[in-house]
């Protein structure tokens, strides 16, 4: 929350959704219309993506006024939930609270989940549902109880209704399904994800849309703005300075550079949504240490947890358009659960057992340094040159 409201104006992609959850805060139907030119100078409607995300800025902003805060508080809010989940999620599979907390203190200290947490935008609620749709899966998987399966699959729908890349979620849902499928014979199963996974998620999509029915829109015209999101999506030609590749997402090489404030003499204030390296390296190596692990022992928890990191990233590689890093956001809580599940194991070894407190507190000390650079505190040029651009790249 510390200086969430700086700076009072729209900066990065807020000149997009900020400026269309206003046009949903006033039931305005431009807001869903592809053809209109910019509200505001300088900006644009933001059709692109389904509305689940602006609705909640919308509603904020109908309650605090249309401006920083009232659309940014709602970021605040599911950040903080992404952080809460990553540790739900983190306990349902190892049933160890050491590590639940680690893993949530792992995504606590994270540089690109806090930045995408302070900006009025899609992706900290999108990283938000999944993780919700997940904790239910993974409780569905092992109590059977029907309501789970159902919850998962309103979940993804929300997901999906936040942004396409939602439907990330499903081969990991089918796939594990499957196994238990082939092994226990129960082929009611699939019927059931069926439903729960692809025919409620189609519904809970269409019902995303009620502002745009009742404002009287057709089904033509919700075809057709699907055709424009998917030509738009597919034809994209467009580069930016802060575009990367989902390689380069992995080793946390290309932030986004988001705003700048040169307001303070001798001194720059930047918000970069940089990864916390010890995360993302850490994640890295763990993930391929648990790939090693579950072709030796085929551990279920282990094997999860790296099919859903691959899931939510490997598509991403076959994306025709332009991409940036925060486009990884919903693989940063599975590398913390991956990485504070890999501190666990490691303390049983006495020669490795100081990695159990070396880890998390570089972590931290990482955080606490880059932490201006991540909320745009003005800082001397000198540090900031020396310190926050010490990777090329991460300028």
């Amino acid at each position: 929350m510390y200086r969430v409201t700086l700076p009072k104006t729209y900066y990065f992609d807020e000149v997009y959704h900020a400026v269309t959850a206003k046009l949903y805060a006033h039931n305005n139907p431009a807001g869903y219309e592809w053809w209109h030119d910019a509200p505001e100078p300088n900006t644009a409607i933001e059709w692109l993506h389904p509305p689940v995300a602006k609705l909640f800025q919308a509603g904020s902003m109908y309650i605090f006024g249309e401006n920083s805060f009232g659309w940014r508080f709602p970021s605040v809010i599911f950040g903080v939930g992404v952080v809460w989940m990553t540790y739900v999620l983190a306990l349902q599979l190892t049933k160890v609270r050491g590590v639940a907390l680690l893993a949530s203190f792992f995504s606590a200290v994270d540089g690109l989940l806090l930045a995408q947490s302070r900006i009025a935008m899609n992706d900290i609620f999108l990283v938000f549902f999944m993780l919700c749709a997940l904790v239910f899966y993974t409780r569905w998987r092992k109590y059977r109880k029907p309501y789970q399966i159902v919850v998962s699959g309103i979940l993804t729908g929300l997901a999906v209704a936040t942004k396409w890349s939602g439907a990330f979620l499903l081969p990991i849902f089918f796939i594990d399904t499957f196994v238990v499928v082939l092994k226990e014979k129960k082929f009611i199963l699939l019927l059931k994800g069926v439903l729960s996974w692809i025919i409620l998620p189609i519904l809970i999509y269409l019902l995303s849309y009620s502002q745009f029915w009742l404002q009287g829109h057709a089904w033509s015209q919700f075809k057709e703005l699907h055709n424009q999101i998917w030509y738009y999506q597919t034809h994209l030609n467009a580069t930016h300075a802060s575009q990367s590749t989902p390689l380069q997402w992995m080793f946390d090489l290309k932030p986004v550079w988001m705003y700048v404030d040169y307001n303070t003499p001798g001194k720059v204030g930047n918000i970069y949504n940089l990864g916390n390296p010890i995360v993302f390296w850490g994640g890295l190596i763990t993930a391929v240490w648990f790939a090693v692990l579950w072709l030796k022992n085929r551990d279920w928890k282990r094997g999860f947890l790296l099919l859903t990191y691959l899931s939510v990233w490997t598509p991403w590689l076959f994306s025709p358009r332009i991409m940036f890093s925060y486009h990884y956001a919903p693989a940063i809580p599975l590398l913390c659960i991956m990485l504070a599940l890999f501190l666990a194991d490691i303390s049983r070894k006495k020669r490795l057992r100081f990695l159990v407190v070396t880890v998390p507190l570089l972590a931290l000390a990482w955080f606490i340094v880059f932490y201006p650079h991540l909320t745009g505190i003005p800082i001397p040029q000198k540090i900031v040159n020396r310190v926050y651009f010490a990777l090329p790249s991460w300028k």
